[in-house]
């Protein structure tokens, strides 16, 4: 995956920021991975592989809500989520790669808390800090 296309200063208010009031780190596993393909979008990238998805927790470190530690899924948990995806013609696969098709997320929830971030000037002093080719 092209890291260097996402913002995660953006994509960190989003989904840890209490001031963004999304509760990402509440939602479901399935909505989480339906979140980022939406995220994904957003920034123009279309395709992935399962562990683009392991390494996009990784680098989000979001606490687990039950334990407090961080959360990173499993390849398989992934994987399986992917394919009903593919059932539901919100993704295609091909080659070990899937591709963002049918996917309905609204990109406008996204857009307008990223607007609202810079407008209150929460994003730019929110730092995640980007490990360098993951």
């Amino acid at each position: 995956m092209n890291w260097e296309r996402l913002n995660f200063n953006e994509i960190g208010y989003f989904c840890k920021s209490t001031k963004a009031n999304t509760d990402f780190a509440c939602y479901p596993l399935s909505i989480k991975i339906e979140c980022i393909m939406g995220i994904l979008s957003y920034y123009g990238i279309y395709s992935f592989q399962v562990n683009d998805i392991k390494q996009f927790f990784s680098l989000l470190q979001i606490k687990s809500i039950h334990t407090g530690t961080i959360f990173v899924p499993s390849i398989k948990k992934i994987q399986t989520i992917l394919e009903k995806m593919v059932d539901r013609h919100q993704l295609s696969i091909k080659e070990s790669y899937f591709f963002i098709s049918g996917f309905q997320m609204d990109e406008e929830i996204y857009a307008s808390k990223i607007k609202e971030g810079y407008q209150k000037d929460f994003i730019n002093g929110w730092l995640l800090y980007k490990k360098k080719n993951p």
